[in-house]
């Protein structure tokens, strides 16, 4: 799996086996979301801090111009659903592509000190 870059609170991965399900192919959010990782790693750090259990959230969205729809969000516990749906929902992101473009990923809430250990092991 593909990590998108380290955290140390949250690790966001690509689904490709997602993408491949879809007639769409997944945009990389990256691409579409220009700083994504760096808001979402600000929003989600808080809802880690609150609660504090590691679980991993799987993220069917949908970017269309500049309006970011959530789709499906599945795993992890109803606070971490809850929190990864806000942050999602306030990403500044632009598709050109008309009907917009679907983009999965997950997010996975791990503990400070096993962040590093977990991002290497998901780049290989």
């Amino acid at each position: 799996m593909k990590t998108l870059s380290s955290f140390v609170l949250v690790a966001i991965a690509a689904l490709p086996a997602l993408a491949a399900a879809q007639a769409t192919p997944s945009a990389d959010l990256r691409t579409l979301c220009p700083g994504a990782e760096q808001a979402l790693q600000a929003e989600l750090a808080r809802a880690w801090h609150q609660g504090g259990y590691p679980a991993t959230v799987r993220v069917q969205m949908r970017v269309d111009g500049q309006r970011v729809d959530v789709g499906a969000l599945n795993g992890g516990r109803v606070a971490h659903r809850y929190a990864v749906a806000r942050a999602v929902s306030r990403l500044d992101c632009n598709s050109v592509v008309a009907g917009g473009q679907p983009v999965d990923f997950e997010v996975r809430f791990v503990a400070p000190d096993q962040a590093e250990a977990t991002t290497r092991m998901a780049s290989r």
